[in-house]
């Protein structure tokens, strides 16, 4: 199974495979739809390296693939 993720807004709000996850008013991370156990812990390996540690620029717009928790990383052009 692949995973793709996708930032829209400042780590605000995120597409994972086509589904939006945002942060509610509270700051915590809310679901449009319930995802299945691999796409949770793929986003949760993204959160931690890509959100919280924030190691890529913020003002880059890329895609994020995971297949089997390997990340690809596609920049998109601006």
């Amino acid at each position: 199974m692949s995973v793709k993720i996708i930032p829209l807004t400042e780590h605000k709000q995120d597409i994972v495979n086509r589904y939006l996850v945002y942060k509610n008013v509270f700051e915590n991370r809310a679901f449009q739809y319930n995802l299945s156990a691999r796409e949770h812990e793929a986003f949760g390996v993204y959160e931690k390296l890509f959100i919280k540690d924030s190691i890529l620029k913020k003002n880059r717009s890329y895609v994020l693939e995971c297949s089997n928790l390997e990340f690809t990383f596609k920049y998109k052009e601006d």
